[in-house]
């Protein structure tokens, strides 16, 4: 939600474009995050009671550890299978900054769960997530800053440049 409703702000500023302006345009971020977060917690009610449901597959939670090619161990259980589908639910990665834990920072949940739009936004981008996060914002804040890490440090850094 959050990357349409970008998507349709940056289409609206970009009228004249298309031989149309619009005048005083507004962004409610605190509606935009509010349709956002409400409709995440809907999509995963609806995929979650659906799986449920479903006489095709058995839904576990917990953790997860492969015991073979064909075998996962869930908590107690054991499980096997020709085919086995695990879904994450991921959780955002801790990352490993000196320095970090002396500021306020957000990961990608955090983020989604604002309701006033930041000034300035620095964004660590590590996924595909946190481009689609970029992208928007982007739209939203004027002031936006990426970082990506480098797998090795560029020939310039090294030579202190």
């Amino acid at each position: 939600m959050l990357v349409a409703a970008a998507r349709a702000i940056h289409m609206a500023g970009s009228g004249s474009d298309f031989g149309f302006t619009i005048d005083n345009m507004t962004v409610d971020f605190k509606a935009i995050m509010d349709r956002q977060k409400g409709s995440c917690q809907s999509a995963s009610r609806s995929m979650m009671i659906g799986m449920q449901c479903s006489k095709a597959m058995d839904v576990y939670r917990g953790y997860a550890a492969f015991d073979g090619t064909h075998t996962v161990r869930i908590n107690d259980d054991v499980i096997q299978g020709e085919t086995i589908l695990i879904h994450t639910g991921a959780r955002p990665h801790e990352i490993q900054i000196l320095g970090l834990d002396s500021v306020e920072w957000l990961n990608n949940t955090r983020l989604l769960d604002l309701d006033e739009l930041p000034k300035h936004l620095v964004i660590l981008v590590g996924s595909y997530i946190g481009l689609n996060l970029l992208r928007s914002f982007v739209v939203l804040v004027a002031d936006v800053t990426m970082l990506k890490k480098l797998e090795k440090p560029s020939p310039d850094c090294l030579a202190g440049k």
